[in-house]
């Protein structure tokens, strides 16, 4: 409560039933515009869904802090750099073969690796040079493509069986 009684003594006048979607708006700007220092986005998410917990339990209805009118500041992520070939090629010589494929996909594709630790063999599409991302295990539950250059689809093809032989589900 100390949070939110800082930045905005006033709204702790209010009745809980009183609270509107402007207030709670308010709160957000007030707390994302603190002196001497603001606070950081996660902090402020948290506050809002501890009010919204609170309004939840009297029975509010509707929350006025579960509106989507009601929005986060927006915040900048650092820029992480992709690493160096040089890098990727330190790492490669550091692992175990077998996965030194999987990892060279991962540099060149960007997928996550439980994307590509839930690929099958059935995945792998061989026209349009490859590998398919089924939607229930993609993050935004769509079909997507790991587009992969001639030399890394032709080494995952020699890791394959002949093409009559090969389980789809393996």
């Amino acid at each position: 409560m100390e949070r939110i009684r800082k930045p905005t003594p006033d709204r702790l006048r209010r009745r809980l039933d009183e609270i509107t979607v402007d207030d709670a708006s308010g709160l957000i700007a007030a707390l994302a515009a603190a002196k001497p220092r603001p606070y950081k986005r996660e902090t402020i998410r948290k506050t809002r869904t501890v009010l919204s917990q609170v309004l939840d339990h009297y029975g509010i209805d509707p929350n006025p802090v579960r509106d989507p009118r009601v929005k986060l500041p927006k915040e900048r992520k650092a820029h992480i750099p992709p690493p160096l070939a040089e890098h990727v090629e330190r790492v490669v010589d550091a692992v175990a073969p077998e996965y030194v494929l999987p990892l060279l996909v991962i540099d060149e594709c960007g997928p996550r690796v439980s994307e590509l630790a839930t690929a099958e063999v059935g995945d792998v599409d061989e026209h349009r040079r490859a590998i398919r991302v089924r939607w229930t295990f993609e993050k935004n539950e769509r079909y997507r493509h790991l587009e992969l250059p001639d030399d890394l689809f032709a080494a995952l093809l020699a890791t394959l069986p002949p093409r009559e032989d090969r389980d789809l589900a393996a």
